[in-house]
């Protein structure tokens, strides 16, 4: 059965994901969409994983009391500030307007070459470029670009200027480690020694400033200092391969140009996300409560309390959240319980056993505190088919029946969706219902194999002859969830032979995507 669903613009309010990075950030429209249709105001919406806000930000704004978890003390600062109404934009311009007036000539003459300021310098031992400097006036707009052979010596790394800046050595047991070969030991070996001059610049100032201001401005600081650290180069953005990579010619980009964009950057989303408020009586915004600790049990939440669960949660080994905002946690003197942290990770002793288990817990807690006919949708991305099938399975279980499978476009262009054709481009959202008529804590007797799977699966592939690959994994694997959850097993895949099906699928043609995107999967 295929029903059309009503998505909302995309267009508007397109700078609010922009307040500051994070990763596997969901679309908003995407999640006020999920909200509105499976839950009602006044409800009491669960994001257990809740990252960077952007479900927290839709509940409110639909009028719904928000709760969220997470064990990273970073993405609670930013669901916060992403969360909070209050938002005096006259305050903070004033306040920065003050910091620049403060810092910027002791900044800019960092970089001053002759008459001209560094915009940024390329000092990567595999710079291939004629040039090695890009230049620009005090206003940092390009004027030139030249070659100086003496870059390491006039503008290198041999400042002796103490390192007053948050910093702390990277953890001996980090698994995405692509940088300690290279001599890094702490954030500090990250950056060059202008740069941490200019950013300690910076840092004194701001924390002279009262709070909220403090905290808005810490905010466009750890969102500038990948984009200031040799994480960069000209073709390839900072953490853009999941991990801290540093590439042959990465440059030495100017501090104080990227904090002013970062500022912009800022400023345009809380401008879009206070609009939204504005456009709501008081009595129209829902709660919310954060907490900064593990949903491994929901400890803070009592049984059947919860209207509906929206989360994201984490994908494995692929994103290895803790690591990647290590810098960030750093800057803001915080410190991140990694012990139990749910993720696949060889170094910590964290290995598929120990996901599934953890997911076993995340899918219990989360029928515990829902209401009867309560929902839940997950919104997973993985390319991994085991990953998927024993997930359905602990649901099923778990006593939750299907409502949904829905697959949606990535919003940007995420490094995993254009590295491998064969790489799944969309994510699925399955929502689950938690049954009024008691719990069916059931095994499957009935069995599908791969085969009759695949061939499921090609019911709906278009006869236009379209090679939608991505479309293909999908709908496989959202046939496969509909049959688990509807009593009918599968039979176990390894992710290459999923990966060889598809190629040989592919050939024959792909689903229509006007037909397939956004469409439900359902009693199939």
């Amino acid at each position: 059965m295929h029903n059309s669903v009503v998505i909302p613009d995309a267009s508007k309010y397109k700078n609010m994901s922009k307040l500051h990075k994070y990763w596997s950030r969901k679309p908003w429209n995407l999640m006020s969409l999920m909200i509105s249709k499976h839950s009602s105001a006044g409800d009491v919406v669960l994001d257990p994983f809740c990252g960077s806000g952007t479900v927290g930000l839709e509940a409110v704004l639909l009028n719904r009391n928000f709760i969220g978890f997470d064990l990273n003390p970073f993405s609670c600062l930013l669901t916060e500030n992403t969360l909070s109404a209050d938002f005096d934009e006259e305050s903070l311009i004033l306040a920065f307007e003050e910091l620049k007036s403060k810092t910027s000539n002791k900044i800019l003459d960092l970089y001053k070459h002759e008459s001209e300021y560094i915009i940024y310098s390329i000092p990567g031992t595999a710079n291939k470029k004629s040039y090695n400097l890009v230049l620009g006036d005090k206003n940092l707009k390009k004027t030139r670009t030249i070659f100086d052979p003496d870059l390491k010596v006039k503008y290198g790394f041999s400042s002796n200027s103490k390192i007053n800046i948050p910093d702390a050595e990277f953890p001996k047991k980090f698994y995405k480690d692509r940088f300690s070969y290279k001599g890094v030991k702490k954030i500090s070996d990250l950056i060059s020694s202008e740069n941490l001059d200019a950013l300690t610049i910076l840092w004194d100032e701001i924390n002279s400033f009262p709070d909220p201001i403090k905290t808005s401005l810490k905010l466009v600081l750890t969102n500038t200092i990948l984009h200031v650290s040799k994480l960069k180069s000209e073709s390839i953005r900072p953490l853009g391969v999941n991990n801290y990579w540093i590439p042959d010619d990465f440059i030495n980009e100017n501090v104080y140009w990227r904090f002013l964009d970062r500022f912009e950057k800022y400023l345009k989303a809380k401008r879009e996300i206070h609009s939204r408020y504005l456009l709501l009586d008081k009595d129209s915004v829902g709660t919310y409560k954060i907490f900064n600790e593990t949903s491994l049990p929901l400890k803070s939440i009592k049984d059947n309390s919860i209207d509906y669960v929206l989360t994201d949660p984490p994908y494995g080994d692929v994103i290895q959240y803790s690591e990647l905002t290590f810098i960030w946690n750093t800057w803001i003197e915080k410190d991140q319980n990694i012990i139990e942290e749910l993720i696949i990770n060889p170094v910590q002793d964290k290995n598929m056993d120990y996901f599934i288990g953890q997911i076993s817990i995340f899918i219990a807690e989360s029928f515990r505190v829902l209401k009867s006919n309560g929902k839940i949708t997950i919104c997973f991305q993985n390319k991994d088919p085991e990953i998927w099938f024993k997930l359905m399975r602990i649901a099923k279980i778990s006593g939750y029946s299907i409502d949904s499978v829905e697959a949606f476009d990535y919003l940007g262009s995420p490094y995993n969706k254009n590295w491998s054709i064969k790489s799944p481009k969309m994510d699925l959202y399955v929502t689950l219902v938690k049954n009024q008529k008691g719990i069916v804590r059931t095994e499957s007797q009935q069995r599908m194999d791969f085969q009759q799977l695949a061939e499921l699966s090609k019911m709906t592939i278009a006869p236009d002859g379209k090679n939608q690959i991505d479309d293909i994994y999908s709908r496989f694997i959202a046939c496969a969830i509909v049959s688990i959850m509807s009593g009918v097993d599968v039979e176990n895949i390894s992710k290459k032979e999923l990966l060889s099906y598809i190629s040989s699928i592919a050939d024959i043609g792909g689903i229509n995507e006007k037909y397939y995107q956004g469409n439900i999967f359902q009693n199939i």
